[in-house]
């Protein structure tokens, strides 16, 4: 059974590895913030986060469905660095690529490359231009690992290259 709202954080480590391989500049919005990890990382590393999440209970500048086009208006932002929740990743990643200015980082499992109906016009029109795949970490606090390998995506429009790398088990200490 799954979470109300797929609440599952991200340990810190994991946005450390992101930022260890990737240069965002400016404003960066997390618009699943939950907990705080990913933004208290990002905030750590000196960005201004703007942060939201549909659950009004969570501490956030905003509070709106960050799936639904609307919630995206007048909002001004470089980035976008999120693990969304998988049952509205597809919406989520490509409203914040539509509305992020230099581009977007998401913490995903690696099946969200499956051309699926709701992603596979998306992907192809815009492939990554960079995957980072983790090694299976426990997203439960109990230290069961999940049945899926977790990826950042990223589509930085600042450049045509394409990367993917694989992180080792190591790079997740400390």
């Amino acid at each position: 059974m799954r979470r109300d709202l797929d609440a599952y954080n991200t340990p810190e480590m994991i946005t450390r590895v992101l930022l260890d391989r990737i240069q965002p500049e400016g404003t960066v919005y997390e618009c699943c913030v939950g907990k705080g990890n990913i933004s208290s990382v990002l905030r750590g590393r000196g960005f201004k986060v703007l942060t939201n999440d549909l659950d009004k209970s969570i501490k956030a500048h905003r509070h709106v469905d960050a799936s639904i086009q609307g919630s995206w208006d007048n909002l001004e932002v470089d980035w976008t660095i999120t693990n969304p929740p998988f049952g509205k990743a597809a919406n989520i990643v490509q409203l914040a690529y539509t509305n992020s200015r230099a581009g977007i980082a998401m913490l995903l499992r690696l099946s969200f490359l499956e051309p699926c109906q709701d992603r596979v016009d998306f992907l192809m029109q815009h492939p990554p231009t960079a995957i980072y795949v983790l090694p299976r970490i426990s997203w439960t606090d109990d230290g069961r690992k999940d049945t899926v390998t977790a990826m950042w995506a990223v589509w930085d429009k600042r450049v045509q290259s394409q990367i993917i790398g694989v992180v080792g088990r190591t790079e997740l200490k400390g």
